[in-house]
Order: structure tokens, then sequence, then C-alpha cells
């Protein structure tokens, strides 16, 4: 794992910012960026969640939430290597994960912890 991916996901995981939005890796302590885009975002507080997706009409439980979501939409090798760097460590410290696909560049947190859910991803 590059030294700055390693930094940004150390700040992460003790929910403290690290970088600023547009650098090539950063995080708010709540989301991890690369460049503008959301890659990894904790997930929520799930009753919230939960609440604004049964107003939207799609039935959700406690049982749908896990860790994080991984966006794993393939933007560019920076991204892709950023991306398998945080997944690895996932995998490798048995953390629970969404995987979201086909997110559009530029997506935020919400777009983010929302897509899996809502199967768009």
């Amino acid at each position: 794992m590059r030294k700055n991916t390693q930094a940004v996901l150390k700040a992460w995981l003790t929910k403290e910012a690290k970088g600023n939005r547009g650098d090539s890796i950063s995080t708010d302590g709540n989301t991890i960026y690369s460049y503008n885009t959301a890659i990894v975002v904790r997930t929520p507080n799930h009753s919230k969640v939960i609440a604004e997706l049964n107003r939207l009409g799609y039935p959700c439980t406690q049982k749908s939430f896990v860790d994080a979501t991984i966006n794993r939409t393939k933007y560019s090798s920076t991204t892709s290597g950023q991306q398998n760097s945080i997944l690895a460590y996932f995998k490798a410290n048995d953390m629970s994960f969404n995987e979201g696909y086909r997110i559009p560049i530029g997506t935020t947190t919400r777009g983010l912890y929302l897509a899996p859910l809502l199967q768009i991803g």
C-alpha cells in the first residue's frame, strides 16, 4: 500500500481528517475521496438511513448494513490502486463492506452509501 493511501486509511479508521478534497486521496474522517469522488464511506447512523430508504419506498432493515461501502468503479490507475489497497486491508482485517459499481465520477458520501442498497451500483 502506498504511503499516502496508508496515511489516509489510518486517519479514516480513527475518524480524523487527512489531506484536502481534490488531492489524489483524502478523508474527512467519514469518507475517503480519490480526487473528488467518494471511494469509501463509513456506514452512517443506521436508523436514519433505514428511515430514509423506507421513506423512498425501498424496504430496508438493520441486517442490510455493514462497516463501510467501497466504490469499485474503475476511473484511473491511481484510483484503482487506492481501491484495491483499501479492499485488501478490509479483507485482511475481517471488516464487512458493500461494493458499489457504476458510480458516477464526483459522487459524494450520500450517493455512495445508498448505491449498493438501492442496487444501482
